[in-house]
Formats: C-alpha cells, structure tokens, sequence
C-alpha cells in the first residue's frame, strides 16, 4: 500500500511539473468559482445593476409557455415585446427546474456563476491558441478571473453572463476556424453569433465586426462555400444537421425580431414610449427617468412636477438619480450655462480613464472606486502591452492572428465609445450617463489576450516571470482583497430587505 502510495505521489509531482500551468489554471478558476459563489449569497439584491428588472423578467417568462406580451403584470420591467429574449426565455424555463430550496435570485445567480466559469474556460481555451506561452496563458487567466466588476457580473442576474459567454465562445470557434478550418467549429461560431445577438441588442456591433474578420480571412474562398456546405451536409449526418438546423433557426429568429422593429418602427428596438402609454411608462424606473428628465429639459414639465413624478419612481437608486439630474439640470437653467461638449478626441480620453475605473472597481447601485494612485499600475500595463505591440506588431505575417484580434477590440471599442456614450454624453450633457464598465466585457477575452502576450513574450526569460509576478499580484489583490476592504455593511445581505 505505502509503495502505491508513493508510486501515486511520484506520479502527481511528474504531472504538476510537467503541466504546471494548467494546475495553476484550474486552481484560479475554482478560486475565481468560489468567490461568485460567495458574492451570489452575500452581496445584497440592491447592489448589481438593474438585477431587479432582469430577475422580474426571467419570472414573467417563467409563466409563459413561449413570449409573455406587454401587461400590467410586465410594465415595471419596461418594454417587453419586441426586444432581445433569449436570456430570459431560457433563465424563465430553468427556474421551473429549480427543485432545491433556494431562492429564485440565489438559484438564478448561481446559473450566471456557472456562465461565468464557462466563459473562463473558453478564454483558457481560446488563448491557447492564441499564444503558446505558458506564462502568458496563466497570465491572461489571473486577469480575467480578478476583475473585480466580472466577478460580480457573474454572480449577479444579468443578461451580460450569456452575452459574455457567448462572445468568448464565439472567439474560440472563429479562431479555432482559422487554425485548422474544421467545418463544425464555424457552425459553432454562427450559432455563438445569433445566440449573443438574440440575447443583447449591443452585442451586435462585435458579431458584425467578427463576421468581417471571418469575410476578410475567408475572402479567397467564399465562391467554395456552396460546395463545401454540400459536403458538409450529404452525406447527411444528424449531428451536422441538427447544428446547421439549430443556426437556421436562430437566424430566423434574429430577422424576425430585428428585421420586424426595422420596418414598423425605424430602430432595431424601440423606444417604450413607441409602444407604452406615459402612465405604463412611470411604472418602470429607468423609463421613467429618462422620460422626466427629457420632459423637464424641453420645458413640458416645471421642475416641481418632474419632481413630483420623480417620488412616483419606485426603485431606490432611480428615485436618487433622476432627482439628481433634475437638480442639475435645474442649476444650469439658472445660471444660464450653454453646454460646451468635449471634442471626441477629447472624450476618449476620458472615456479610457473612467471604464478602466469602472471595470477594475466595482460600478454598480453602489460604487467602490480604486484611487488614482492604485489605478496608475494597471494603466501602466496597458500602455506598456500597447508600445510593445506597436514595436513587435507583423501586419503582413501568413497567420496574424493579432490583427483580427486587435481589430475586434478597437471597433467594439470605438463603437461603444463614439456611438453610444457619446451620443448619451451629448444628449444628457452629463459625463457619465448610461456608462458602466461591464459594457467592454464582450471583448474583455481579447483585450486581455493582447495586454498578457505582448506584457510577456518579447522580454528574455528572467524579464517574463517578474513581470508574470508582479501583473498577477495586482490582479489578485485588486479583486477580493480589495472588495473585503472596501466593502460596506449596505452593500450585503442582510442590510437591505432581499
């Protein structure tokens, strides 16, 4: 027995030397598992974003057998017909599944903790191909299982952990696609693209900028393409078949939902007040923010009837913030203040400085911040990871697969940034209106992918394990550590009624 025992132990150490990264891999993410668990049990139901409309939600869908339409029972979630489903379609019929005595908040974050430790999976999965740096990999992993805001994203009832998985895994398979161009990994990417973009309306920015990844990759062989789904189908196989048949599917759905909005109501969703009464409209809190403040500004409301109508919203954080933009508002009437918009130059700037804030801190009903100072690290990196990839950058390699990957991040990012929140920059005057950090996670795999290879690989061995050290131990600290130190009572269960 003792010599098994030995011959065990001996076995164990040659496989952690040998495969010492994926020991450390396995170990951050059942770390990273641990911790959502702990924040879906302790972190008050008042704290993560919106968690109240998307658990609201996955209910109604609950007692649908298909779609629930707009009624009295839906309007304090806001629009329910005509807007991106499939988050709650599928969180509506898991719930009927939940035989364990958990609450359906508990039982609904604990779905999203398991999204988000898929989605690390794909991201180990996915760098791998992309680097094959062993440091590098681990690196990217610590990175992306302490980001403070992710860990609790995915511990929260969101429509961001499907969104975020399913930009990962669409990653995986394109990439994988350009590896070794297996016909099933493209069905898998296709089905990652309509399934993302049925679930958010922003996700469809990254799945039209990774379809042209894929058109420019594939430019010399799109006239094969109606052979090769041929061969691919007959002879027929069912797998093969039920994959193609489950992203017909999926894109009938998307033309449906998207094609329909276009052509009845000019957006690719509509605004609540195109389809809702006012008096529907109050009864949802974000609506009913944006409706008062736009009312007071244009003047068809005074300031104590957008007041008045303020008190009406129910939801505790909408209540303070609409009354704060109409005190704002009111102030700059008064004086007689012309607002002045940064340029966009100017904007992304700041852009840059408040999601970094915003991502490595936690953004939500209540906000903990990482100083100036604790920020200047992190910034470093990032801009460190930049000079490197402008020095050792190869646009003209056979197999770059750098440029699709920073090409996905800079347009996402430039989408987010110039054509979202600026344009609310604009329309609120107020810097940081509809701004959160969780928006650049859809491309937080790539990101993250770029800064850890080009931290790492172009430094001489010595260079490499200092810089892996030091990154992973600000990582580490920033999330838990740094939530346990700045946390406070209001911000856990208990403090709050659930």
């Amino acid at each position: 027995m003792r010599l098994r025992q030995v011959h065990g132990m001996l076995k164990l150490s040659h496989w952690l030397k040998s495969h010492w990264d994926t020991a450390l891999v396995l170990a951050l993410t059942a770390y990273f598992a641990v911790r959502v668990v702990y924040f879906a049990f302790h972190i008050d139901h008042s704290i993560p974003p919106d968690e109240t409309t998307h658990l609201g939600l996955s209910e109604l869908y609950a007692k649908s057998a298909l779609l629930p339409s707009d009624s009295p029972d839906s309007y304090a979630f806001g629009l329910v017909s005509h807007t991106p489903y499939l988050y709650y379609f599928l969180m509506g019929k898991l719930l009927c599944l939940n035989v364990f005595p958990l609450s359906d908040l508990i039982f609904l974050r604990l779905v999203s903790a398991v999204f988000g430790v898929v989605t690390v999976l794909y991201g180990w999965l996915w760098i791998r191909l992309f680097s094959q740096n062993r440091l590098v990999q681990v690196l990217f992993v610590t990175m992306l299982t302490n980001t403070l805001m992710f860990t609790l994203m995915c511990s929260a009832v969101n429509y961001d952990s499907l969104t975020n998985l399913m930009a990962a895994a669409a990653l995986y398979y394109l990439t994988r696609f350009f590896k070794a161009r297996v016909a099933w990994t493209l069905t898998a990417f296709w089905f990652c693209i309509l399934a993302g973009s049925l679930t958010k309306k922003t996700f469809l920015p990254l799945a039209i900028v990774l379809v042209l990844c894929l058109a420019v990759h594939e430019r010399r062989k799109l006239v094969m393409f109606p052979r090769e789904l041929y061969c691919y189908l007959i002879p027929v196989r069912w797998g093969r078949l039920a994959g193609v048949a489950a992203v017909a599917v999926l894109l009938a759905l998307n033309l449906a939902l998207y094609g329909a909005n276009l052509v009845r109501f000019g957006k690719l969703v509509p605004s609540a007040q195109q389809i809702l009464s006012e008096e529907q409209v109050m009864e949802a809190p974000v609506d009913a923010r944006d409706m008062i403040v736009s009312c007071y500004r244009n003047g068809e409301l005074t300031l104590e009837q957008a007041m008045a109508r303020a008190e009406q919203i129910k939801h505790e954080a909408n209540r303070r913030d609409t009354m704060l933009l109409l005190t704002r508002a009111a102030q700059r009437k008064a004086a007689g203040y012309v607002f002045k918009p940064l340029s966009r130059l100017s904007y992304g700037i700041v852009w840059c400085q408040m999601m970094t804030a915003h991502a490595l801190g936690l953004s939500a009903h209540r906000a903990i911040y990482k100083t100036e100072a604790a920020l200047a690290p992190y910034l470093l990196i990032l801009l460190l990871a930049t000079a490197m990839f402008i020095r050792h950058w190869q646009p003209k390699a056979a197999e770059n697969l750098d440029t699709y990957v920073m090409a996905v991040v800079l347009s996402y990012t430039i989408v987010l940034m110039q054509f979202v929140n600026y344009k609310n920059y604009l329309a609120w005057q107020v810097m940081g209106m509809g701004f959160q950090g969780r928006y650049i996670f859809p491309v937080l795999v790539p990101l993250y992918g770029l800064v850890a290879r080009y931290l790492l690989s172009y430094w001489p061995k010595p260079a490499q394990v200092a810089g892996f050290l030091a990154a992973s131990a600000l990582f580490v600290y920033g999330d838990f550590p740094f939530f346990l130190k700045h946390v406070t009572p209001v911000m856990l269960v208990g403090h709050n009624a659930m």
